[in-house]
């Protein structure tokens, strides 16, 4: 209801007009007793708008709170304002963006640790190709040959050196080993552990020349067909390594002839020294030099000298 009706319903509309004199008094008579009336309307319709007016600026404030009120502030219980929302959205649009570029970022390094993985593979892949060519095991010689085969059957590591396999290293435990039989009647093979060509054979004390010995097995050698009571003797060599010995160079180094001293300068590295001349002699005052008896002579002599002329001529 607006101010001007709520008036007019206090104080009616029966107002008091100069042009109506018969009831002017009556009429203004009414309009007095209302104004007690009317100032407790008045008083009622003021409260109301300050009320108003509150209410207002409350929800003005609140309005204020619903749009700015700070990230994380709640404006009522669980709620939060507008600008709270933007920057959490602001936010997240950040964190995504970041994720992105970070998805990115890992795809590309997953790219190249793929490529790399892919590169490692065909390494593998070409070193495993290359090992099988050059190396085997098995209990056959392998066809083609390989560069180095380890004898399943002899359990021994051999090399191949272009026409047959050889073994890598010695069988032989230490430098030789020897087995003596007594043959039997045609006894053609007998029994011991060689390295295939580092084997000798005596029957009877004589040496059986390379022609007549079969030795290609590395664990027994063929003869000729030997009598009853042929004394085999079976010499095997095996390989080795020297260990703490002198090469030839170091051997000169270490028993090089030692430099007699001469008249050089000072030698740091030998520890030579430096011979005194007739001067450092005759002073007696260096301490670096060596004395030659010629040098020790004329010290003598210049010092007997001088002690001679004090005695003379004081």
């Amino acid at each position: 209801m607006s101010v001007t009706t709520r008036i007019e319903s206090v104080i009616g509309l029966d107002m008091p007009t100069r042009t109506d004199p018969d009831t002017f008094e009556d009429r203004t008579n009414v309009l007095l007793n209302k104004f007690p009336t009317l100032g407790q309307e008045l008083n009622d319709m003021a409260e109301e708008f300050n009320s108003t007016v509150s209410t207002v600026s409350d929800s003005s404030d609140l309005a204020e709170k619903w749009a700015s009120e700070v990230e994380d502030t709640e404006v009522e219980t669980g709620k939060y304002s507008a600008l709270h929302h933007a920057a959490k959205a602001e936010a997240s649009a950040t964190s995504v963006a970041d994720a992105a570029s970070t998805a990115t970022t890992q795809a590309g390094i997953a790219t190249t640790q793929a490529g790399i993985a892919t590169t490692q593979a065909g390494l593998a892949t070409d070193a495993y190709d290359d090992f099988s060519t050059h190396y085997s095991s098995s209990a056959t010689e392998p066809d083609p040959p390989t560069r180095l085969w380890y004898d399943e059957t002899t359990d021994l590591l051999k090399v191949y050196n272009g026409s047959a396999y050889v073994e890598a290293g010695t069988s032989v435990n230490g430098t030789t080993t020897r087995e003596l039989y007594v043959a039997t009647a045609d006894q053609t093979t007998f029994d011991v552990v060689y390295d295939i060509g580092y084997v000798d054979v005596w029957v009877n004390g004589f040496k059986l020349p390379s022609t007549d010995i079969t030795a290609t097995n590395g664990t027994s050698v063929v003869l000729p067909a030997c009598d009853v009571g042929d004394i085999v003797d079976i010499v095997a060599y095996g390989a080795f390594t020297l260990a703490d010995h002198y090469t030839q160079s170091a051997a000169d180094a270490r028993f090089a002839p030692i430099a007699h001293v001469t008249t050089s300068a000072t030698d740091s590295a030998t520890g030579h020294v430096e011979l005194a001349t007739q001067a450092e002699a005759e002073a007696g005052t260096a301490s670096n030099v060596v004395m030659t008896p010629e040098r020790t002579k004329q010290a003598i002599a210049a010092l007997s000298s001088s002690i001679l002329q004090n005695q003379i001529f004081g």
